[in-house]
């Protein structure tokens, strides 16, 4: 019997049932995500982006705005807990599944994506990358739907005779307003202006869309000018910061950092992009005769190929390159499906995501009961519970010496005291430079601090406070990561 070819009457009704359980199981993942932000101890970072909402500005010394902006949203609603400072990034990774799922043409692989730790648990996390992500996925849509007309017009005479764009500049300016809020969540954002860039040359006459594409970045320019005044007004300390960061190699090229970058990658998303990159190369043409695979092929390979020359340069963070992947799943089912070694393809479909899944099931086990191959020293999930726990108490004892000016070491430490009501500052010099560093206080025009201190003569900011002529410990903290002592911390009294 003669089996149905890809797109018949029984193959559409398959993929609705599917599409009906796919949202069911979008909305029970986004119920336990709801649960698990109020539940999971917070990441250092996010309580840094919590201090950011609660002075808002147009950028900031590591990142722009939006991530502060979505933060002042969510805890003016639900205030000042974990859960507010988390809601929007449970109701980003929600939409993203779902984006994913709209330009893919059936979910069935996508369904391994919610269990990775991308999505698991690093969703829950109110970070940079929650709008940035969100953006990106909005930008990339917004792609997919101007080249339906603009491919309408290149196969039409009639219509390139009397219009000479099909797409009006409203369109051009959503693109752009997308592209611009992006670039206000995360400077990674500026990838995406050459890959559409490519996606159109590659594809359309010039004439068709080159004053719509310069109007699109015009847009983009003036939604993204708070990031561009800030800088200006500091020197350009962000773009240096980040450009740093991100470009400067350390060393020459390493093949040992590549190695590390894929092993990370492998960890929070499978190694099926790597995998299948070849793969994807070599089917470029069958891919561009479908518009939303050309441009998930750009979106994905190139800026996939930028992060893996950089991994060779300096060493990258596990999450830089998540935008690759919004691109990558969609296209990597168009294949998998039109693939005349369907068995082979879901076995390795099914090899790949199994790191990441079982990596996600052993990390749920260790919220609840932690896993005693990890030891306390090298249990960050328990470090972050113990240091949330350790900064309630220290904030509490701090808020009775409300008129000495406290200090801490690291933005991180002055995150987790402001949190806890406590106006604390970042000590400056001694400490890396941050948010608070902009315009830090100066401690020795003080007569007496107080410094949360990792070492009982001061630290790194020992030079810093030689302006002081006495020092005595007030108390000491132990850091107890289960029932291990892992790290003291002394709260240190200067005076004159």
């Amino acid at each position: 019997m003669k089996s149905e070819p890809l797109g018949g009457p029984s193959y559409h009704w398959t993929i609705a049932a599917a599409d009906n359980a796919y949202l069911i199981g979008l909305l029970l993942l986004t119920f336990f995500h709801f649960w698990l932000s109020a539940y999971l101890p917070p990441a250092e970072d996010e309580l840094y982006y919590w201090a950011w909402s609660q002075h808002l500005q147009g950028s900031y010394f590591d990142h722009p705005p939006m991530v502060a902006i979505l933060i002042a949203i969510s805890t003016k609603i639900f205030g000042n807990t974990l859960f507010g400072i988390r809601f929007f990034s449970t109701v980003a990774a929600l939409f993203i599944l779902w984006a994913i799922r709209k330009i893919a043409d059936r979910p069935s692989m996508l369904i391994y994506l919610w269990f990775t730790p991308m999505f698991l648990v690093g969703a829950i996390l109110m970070t940079p990358d929650t709008p940035f992500l969100v953006f990106w996925t909005c930008y990339l849509i917004w792609l997919i739907l101007i080249n339906g007309p603009l491919s309408e017009w290149s196969g039409d005479p009639v219509a390139r005779v009397y219009h000479k764009s099909p797409v009006g500049y409203a369109m051009w300016a959503v693109g752009g307003i997308a592209l611009g809020l992006g670039f206000l969540s995360k400077y990674t954002m500026a990838l995406a202006a050459p890959c559409s860039l490519i996606v159109l040359w590659s594809q359309y006459r010039r004439g068709a869309w080159i004053r719509g594409y310069l109007f699109h970045l015009l847009f983009a320019f003036i939604v993204t000018l708070p990031v561009l005044i800030f800088n200006i007004e500091h020197h350009f300390a962000s773009f240096h910061f980040q450009w740093n960061n991100a470009m400067e190699g350390s060393g020459g090229f390493a093949l040992y950092r590549l190695w590390q970058f894929l092993g990370g990658q492998i960890v929070l998303i499978g190694a099926l992009p790597f995998l299948m990159l070849p793969w994807v190369l070599i089917h470029r043409q069958e891919l561009s005769e479908d518009r939303r695979m050309h441009i998930c092929f750009y979106f994905f390979v190139l800026p996939l190929l930028f992060f893996l020359f950089q991994s060779l340069r300096t060493k990258l963070e596990a999450n830089w390159a998540l935008a690759c992947y919004l691109a990558f799943f969609p296209m990597a089912q168009w294949l998998l499906d039109r693939s005349s070694f369907k068995t082979f393809g879901q076995a390795l479909v099914f090899a790949s995501f199994s790191i990441p899944i079982v990596f996600s099931l052993l990390l749920l086990v260790h919220l609840v009961s932690p896993l005693k191959m990890v030891t306390p020293r090298k249990d960050r999930v328990s470090r972050m519970k113990a240091q949330y726990l350790l900064s309630q108490t220290i904030g509490s004892d701090l808020k009775k010496a409300t008129d000495t000016p406290v200090f801490a070491p690291t933005y991180q430490w002055t995150s987790y005291l402001r949190f806890q009501k406590v106006p604390a500052e970042q000590i400056y010099p001694g400490s890396r430079m941050s948010q608070f560093t902009l315009a830090p206080k100066n401690a020795c025009t003080l007569p007496v601090i107080l410094l949360l201190s990792e070492s009982p003569d001061g630290g790194s900011a020992k030079d810093t406070l030689k302006c002081f002529n006495k020092k005595e410990t007030v108390k000491t903290y132990p850091l107890i990561v289960r029932t291990e002592t892992v790290e003291t911390y002394y709260l240190l009294r200067y005076s004159r």
